[in-house]
């Protein structure tokens, strides 16, 4: 999920919000993890990963 999406403590996530990892790629020596979610697909390097993604358990 999306920092920017997350819910309020206490809320549950509206599965429109919620993506899977669905591909690693190498792209000129830097790994990028690709994220299909309800209305689209994202790729995000390692930096945007961390800043940009909240991994939900």
């Amino acid at each position: 999920m999306l920092k920017k999406d997350s819910p309020k403590p206490g809320q549950k996530p509206s599965i429109t919000q919620l993506g899977h990892i669905c591909g690693v790629l190498t792209l000129n020596d830097q790994i990028e993890v690709v994220i299909k979610f309800y209305g689209e697909m994202r790729q995000f390097t390692k930096e945007e990963f961390y800043d940009q993604v909240v991994i939900l358990d």
